[in-house]
C-alpha cells in the first residue's frame, strides 16, 4: 500500500513538474496574447483567461478573480501563460 501511494505521489509531482516547465512566453508573444485574450476590458476574467492559463490563482497574485495586465506579464515571464493552441 506504501508503494502504491509513493508511486502515485512520485506521477502527480511529475505532472505537475510538466505544468510548471512551460516556456516562458517573451513580451511580445505575451502582449500579442494579452490582445487576444482581453477583448474589451482591461483585465481578463478566469472564464476568459482559460485558453490561456492552466492555473488561474497562480496569475491571479492579488486573488480578487481578474487577472490584470502586470499580472498577466509575470505570468508570462514564470511560464504560466502560454498561446492558444489549435486544440483550444
Amino acid at each position: 500500500m506504501k508503494r502504491a501511494t509513493l508511486i502515485a505521489f512520485a506521477i502527480f509531482l511529475s505532472g505537475n513538474y510538466a505544468l510548471a516547465a512551460q516556456k516562458a512566453l517573451n513580451d511580445t508573444e505575451c502582449q500579442k496574447v494579452w490582445v487576444e485574450a482581453v477583448q474589451s476590458n482591461d483585465s481578463l476574467s478566469a472564464v476568459g483567461a482559460a485558453p490561456y492559463i492552466v492555473v488561474f490563482k497562480e496569475v491571479d497574485v492579488d486573488g480578487n478573480g481578474q487577472i490584470s495586465n502586470s499580472e498577466f506579464k509575470e505570468g508570462c515571464k514564470k511560464g504560466l501563460v502560454h498561446e492558444k493552441s489549435a486544440s483550444n
